[in-house]
């Protein structure tokens, strides 16, 4: 059984094994891709071998190394728009770093794609955020006149000054 993670800048994704060894913490996804628990890509063999041993490391070792070969269902290609944005090529938008993961081998572009999308998530959540506040509310606090709590107090006199 899967379970989704959202990890902070990278969107969904939904793991299928995770292991952790100290401070490495590698996710198996339910696509066969392996990544970073916090949906970075792994970037060499010696990631792998610090945290998985026996079966685990020979299939994740299998994958690593045949990642980018055809298969029978290859991954969709991936475009870019002008502001960097990653998007499917039949103009469907990337939603999850599974996918980049899965279509661009490591490097600067799959960094930057990565990134792109997580500016892309950051800016989705801030314009959700901001609809839900409605302009209405914002009139109404005006018209209370209400301050803002936590401002500061005016300061009182001290024990010795009243004297």
């Amino acid at each position: 059984m899967s379970q989704k993670l959202y990890p902070k800048k990278f969107g969904e994704m939904e793991v299928e094994y995770s292991w952790q060894d100290g401070a490495h913490h590698i996710a198996k996804l339910t696509n066969g891709a392996y990544c970073h628990i916090t949906g970075l890509p792994i970037t060499n063999k010696s990631e792998l071998k610090a945290v998985l041993t026996g079966d685990n490391l020979e299939a994740a070792l299998n994958w690593f190394d045949h990642r980018h070969e055809a298969e029978e269902n290859p991954p969709r290609r991936i475009m870019f728009e002008a502001d960097g944005t990653p998007l499917f090529e039949d103009g469907t938008e990337v939603e999850s770093p599974s996918d980049l993961l899965e279509s661009l081998k490591p490097g600067p572009v799959l960094d930057a794609a990565l990134m792109a999308l997580a500016r892309k998530l950051d800016a989705k959540k801030e314009a959700e955020r901001l609809a839900t506040e409605t302009k209405a509310g914002n009139v109404a606090k005006k018209m209370t006149g209400r301050k803002k709590p936590g401002g500061k107090k005016p300061a009182g006199k001290s024990a010795a000054a009243r004297v």
